[in-house]
């Protein structure tokens, strides 16, 4: 329903900044997700490498960092970016992989 899909998103919302603040307060070998990059890792070979270990991570997907499912999360993540900085596109990335309905449907 709406009301299922609008509380999702700001459950994801808020998760997700909590995640990247968390993580990103953290040295490397004490976080939990942004284990690969920095909060200001723009490499774009290094932030895919962090996007596949998320999709392993949140999704139990495995997937190529030159796949399609990589090209669109380095979109979402490249755009968020632009807009903010590399922290804002972890935000939004982390907050669309907790809104993938396999999250929620399984």
């Amino acid at each position: 329903t709406a009301t299922k899909l609008m509380a999702l998103q700001r459950m994801s919302e808020e998760a997700a900044g909590f995640v990247v603040m968390t993580d990103f307060g953290q040295p490397a070998s004490g976080r939990k997700l942004l284990t690969l990059v920095e909060p200001s890792t723009t490499d774009e070979a290094a932030v895919r490498e962090q996007l596949v270990a998320l999709h392993r991570r949140v999704l139990t997907l495995d997937v190529a960092a030159d796949g399609p499912e990589v090209d669109a999360t380095y979109a979402l993540w490249a755009s968020a970016r632009q807009r903010a900085d590399a922290a804002e596109g972890w935000r939004v990335v982390i907050s669309a992989l907790l809104q993938d309905p396999r999250m929620v449907l399984y």
